[in-house]
């Protein structure tokens, strides 16, 4: 989840001719890595006689993420060194998600002409522990609600569309404000969904 720190275990293999070890490449000696991973080998390489007369050498890494605010994505590389050859360097990156500590469901509000005088409901929920929401901005033409202000890990965002005007894709946007020490504001996007010029409503939808 974002700003807490995680740890994941990869295993290197190499592949040489059991016959001539001269010749191909044994396991790596040292792992190097930058911020945000620190990484280092855990116990001695093992190794397996596979088809064909190759010896396959194994080495597990024990990878430490640091803690991250960034949602989403991320991509970082580990370098693997020899100490028969200095010289010889080879990178693996690795790749790892963000999850968010507070999240909706759905995560956007999509709205069109008919949504004006409904009501949606929006499912908050916490990761990992429970949380209040403490506030709620909303753009003008829309209301923004929620029942009793207690901790939990799910909470029920109540909305109601008051008006709409053909605009842009994106009208703006909820923010919900929270106690989570890891994320204290989640931020919904509300779209509008595309309508042709020329449509039933004066001055039609435009995307």
């Amino acid at each position: 989840p974002v700003n807490r720190p995680g740890t994941l275990s990869i295993k290197v293999v190499t592949r040489r001719a059991a016959a001539d070890v001269s010749q191909d490449l044994s396991p790596p000696d040292e792992v190097v890595s930058v911020a945000p991973l620190t990484a280092q080998f855990v116990g001695e390489p093992l190794e397996e006689l596979e088809d064909e007369g190759v010896l396959a050498s194994s080495r597990v890494v024990e990878v430490k993420i640091d803690r991250i605010r960034r949602i989403g994505g991320q991509v970082a590389e580990l370098g693997f060194r020899w100490n028969h050859d200095p010289s010889r360097i080879r990178s693996h990156a690795i790749r790892w998600t963000v999850l968010p500590a507070v999240e909706s469901e759905p995560t956007a509000l999509i709205l069109d002409a008919d949504s004006v005088g409904q009501e949606r409901t929006l499912t908050i929920r916490s990761r990992g522990r429970p949380l209040r929401i403490l506030k709620i901005a909303a753009p003008e033409s829309i209301s923004a609600s929620i029942g009793e202000q207690t901790l939990g890990m799910e909470h029920q965002l109540r909305i109601s569309v008051k008006r709409l005007r053909p605009i842009d894709a994106v009208l703006s946007e909820l923010v919900v404000s929270t106690d989570h020490p890891d994320q204290a504001q989640l931020l919904i996007p509300i779209l509008v969904q595309a309508r042709a010029k020329g449509g039933d409503d004066e001055g039609g939808w435009t995307r």
